[in-house]
């Protein structure tokens, strides 16, 4: 689903619940927060955890489903390593995997332990043993005779625009230039639509997506 295809769905369902209209900002921001809303559900919520048990109740330890419509959002990379230091990239939002360019598996270490461990004459810090202490902005490898690495990490959604110029009535009209499309599969979108619309104080029961969205079609909108 496009943009324009998302912003129909929900002015068809704001009408069918006595909300007269649903502004371009309107829908834009209720979407974004949806989005967002949604997205942290799957990842895990810090308030999911708990001290007994150290995964969120859904999260990415769960299930290949919830890896699977996370998909969107996974980048590969290989970022160089500069004076034993990797720069967070751009748009970074949580790191899955960090590897050596040999392929071995890193291991996070936090750092007050990170003395310990350097000290440790039983395991030597070499690249079958590499490792690395995350900070604000960067992630310090060890060794750091290491030339690079190679991550895999989450970005946030992207905020979708719905572009538009105005018509001889002053009414938007879409356009596709300018316009930025959720990365939601189709099947999610539904889920993300259906917390933008409580935002929005509509409450829609389970399946009666599905149900909207064929209404629109068949009307055209």
């Amino acid at each position: 689903m496009n943009v324009n295809d998302v912003y129909s769905l929900m002015r068809f369902i704001a009408r069918k619940n006595q909300l007269t209209s649903l502004s371009p900002a309107e829908f834009q921001y209720a979407f974004n927060a949806g989005s967002r809303n949604y997205y942290d559900f799957l990842v895990g919520r810090i308030e999911q955890y708990r001290y007994d048990k150290p995964t969120p109740r859904v999260g990415l330890s769960m299930t290949d489903n919830v890896v699977s419509r996370l998909s969107p959002f996974m980048v590969s990379a290989t970022p160089a390593v500069a004076s034993g230091s990797v720069t967070k990239p751009a748009g970074f939002n949580k790191l899955l995997s960090m590897n050596t360019p040999t392929n071995f598996s890193m291991k996070r270490f936090e750092q007050n332990r990170l003395a310990e461990r350097l000290q440790d004459s039983i395991d030597p810090v070499n690249e079958a043993n590499a490792f690395y202490v995350e900070e604000s902005s960067v992630w310090k490898v060890y060794p750091t005779t290491l030339a690079s690495v190679t991550i895999k990490y989450l970005t946030l959604p992207t905020d979708i625009v719905w572009a538009f110029t105005l018509d001889g009535s002053g009414r938007p009209v879409y356009n596709p230039v300018g316009s930025v499309n959720p990365q939601w599969y189709d099947n999610d979108i539904d889920e993300v639509v259906g917390r933008a619309l409580k935002i929005l104080g509509v409450s829609i029961k389970e399946g009666a997506l599905l149900n909207y969205g064929q209404q629109v079609i068949q009307s055209g909108e």
